[in-house]
């Protein structure tokens, strides 16, 4: 699997939750069931990969989704760990007590604006509709009760979607606010504290979602992200998948010149 940012900041990001909701549900056949989600999550790191990528990885290679709707593919595995996600404000426990959902507040007054700015080169083709999406998490999971029975700890996250505007020829621009939620004391475990654990964009193609996140560290210090897609991966539109592409062109060896770019860039706009 490429282990460049992107991939293992998602696949950290994945298995932690997969494992909290494997604790939540206990039980030998639901621990087991997620274990081998996770494994397959190791083993598959995109929708459509070539076969020169594949080769030239270093370590055990990945394994080579063959585009059959049977076979588990990155976005049915996003799919079921989204699915279990859902369930968990469902889980009753063994002293009939439940997990409590906050009721996530708005800031009144935020302040730490930034301007998300969108840039497609050498697409093949149009887009279908381009979207952002904000993602938050709470920072410190010491604010947020333990589960009962279990003892596991979920910090609670949200997704904020961003509105993005076509600005220019393959450039889009919208705004997010890092402080938009309100830290407060939800839980009567003290102040829960929300941080950015990235801002995205999502261009689709039919059923393809091609996504490139810039992750919070960047985001805060003015860095920018690209991601790499094969032109090959654009054509291929039959099956719902995300495609998160590759951070460096090179990966795609002999197809290296049959692929486009995302850039996605943030700038701090002081009042």
């Amino acid at each position: 699997m490429s282990r460049d940012i992107y991939d293992e900041a998602n696949a950290h990001l994945l298995r932690s939750d997969l494992a909290s909701i494997a604790r939540l549900l206990s039980g030998e056949a639901c621990t087991t069931h997620v274990r081998q989600w996770q494994q397959l999550m190791d083993r598959q790191s995109r929708s459509v990969p070539t076969q020169s990528s594949t080769q030239s990885l270093p370590g055990p290679q990945p394994t080579r989704w063959d585009g059959n709707p049977k076979t588990p593919g990155p976005e049915t595995m996003h799919r079921t760990a989204a699915l279990l996600v859902s369930l968990l404000p469902l889980i009753s426990f063994a002293d009939g007590t439940a997990m409590n959902k906050p009721d996530v507040k708005l800031n009144p007054h935020p302040r730490m604006r930034y301007e998300i700015t969108v840039q497609v080169e050498g697409a093949p083709g149009p887009f279908d509709r381009v979207e952002g999406v904000v993602d938050y998490r709470v920072a410190n999971e010491a604010c947020v009760p333990l589960t009962p029975v279990t003892g596991a700890t979920v910090a609670p996250e949200k997704r904020v979607p961003i509105a993005l505007t076509r600005t220019g020829d393959g450039v889009y621009k919208g705004e997010m606010f890092a402080d938009l939620l309100q830290d407060e004391d939800y839980f009567g475990k003290g102040v829960c504290h929300w941080s950015v654990v990235a801002a995205s964009a999502n261009l689709f193609v039919k059923k393809v979602d091609f996504s490139a996140p810039l992750f919070r560290d960047d985001l805060f210090n003015g860095k920018y992200t690209t991601r790499y897609y094969s032109n090959r991966s654009y054509a291929t539109t039959q099956l719902d998948r995300i495609d998160v592409g590759e951070a460096d062109r090179a990966q795609y060896q002999d197809e290296a010149r049959a692929t486009f770019s995302i850039t996605v860039r943030a700038e701090e706009k002081r009042p």
